[in-house]
């Protein structure tokens, strides 16, 4: 099992608080991807992702959480590969029954809500900055656009799984990019692609991964700067 996140050069100094959080409590491998330039130091292992291999990323941000980062991270199809965004605080170590569920995804992913049960990707869509009308996303991509949205800010699969999710992506990126000015539209478009290819969705805890994208989440607390979830600190505090 593996952790990667990443950055391009822009963000390399707000991703040193998490990167200093993953050295101090993650007991994985963990990988910083950086984008389009090569540091001369690191607080953990990293490894260069150029823009053309970057291919599928908006602009706005470069991230390689669609897959594009499988170029540069080896390993077998049934290593579980954690992908994670750069603004996040690791507060604490992951407990012996994370390990287990995070290694236990043969063939599904896990992550959690974005802004909750409720919402769907049409909904998501309708904050994307859109330059389409619903009907013609409905008529471009079906009703696909009505299943679930989730917060891919962290996410978890095996390696092979990412693989069919890079895949089935990158034809639809243009369709994508024409359809939303929002970088958000990548995200966006992972979670069409679980949805269209039928990929097994296990629901990440609260107690593992916690945003405040949408304001704190039902049952998370904050005390003297750390996040808790039914009184049991969270692992990834994501803009809490």
């Amino acid at each position: 099992m593996k952790l990667i996140t990443a950055c391009n050069e822009g963000w390399y100094n707000r991703i040193q608080p998490y990167l200093a959080s993953l050295k101090r409590y993650l007991d994985i491998p963990a990988v910083l991807i950086t984008v389009g330039f090569d540091p001369e130091y690191c607080a953990i292992d990293h490894v260069h992702l150029t823009r053309i291999q970057n291919i599928g990323s908006p602009y706005e941000s470069e991230s390689p959480q669609h897959g594009s980062f499988l170029q540069v991270i080896d390993g077998p199809e049934d290593e579980t590969l954690i992908f994670t965004d750069g603004d996040i605080v690791l507060q604490r170590p992951l407990s012996q029954i994370e390990h287990v569920q995070l290694e236990c995804l043969e063939g599904a992913i896990t992550c959690g809500w974005n802004s909750g049960p409720s919402e769907t990707l049409q909904v998501e869509a309708a904050r994307l900055f859109p330059r389409v009308t619903p009907m013609e996303l409905l008529a471009r991509l079906g009703d696909t656009v009505n299943r679930p949205c989730y917060n891919i800010g962290v996410v978890a699969a095996k390696r092979s799984t990412w693989r069919r999710i890079y895949e089935a992506y990158l034809p639809l990126w243009p369709v994508v990019t024409q359809a939303f000015g929002h970088g958000a539209r990548q995200q966006w478009l992972v979670n069409y692609v679980i949805h269209k290819l039928g990929i097994p969705v296990r629901l990440m805890s609260y107690s593992l991964h916690a945003n405040g994208h949408y304001g704190i989440p039902p049952g998370v607390t904050l005390q003297d700067g750390l996040a808790y979830y039914d009184g049991e600190l969270v692992a990834f505090r994501h803009r809490l």
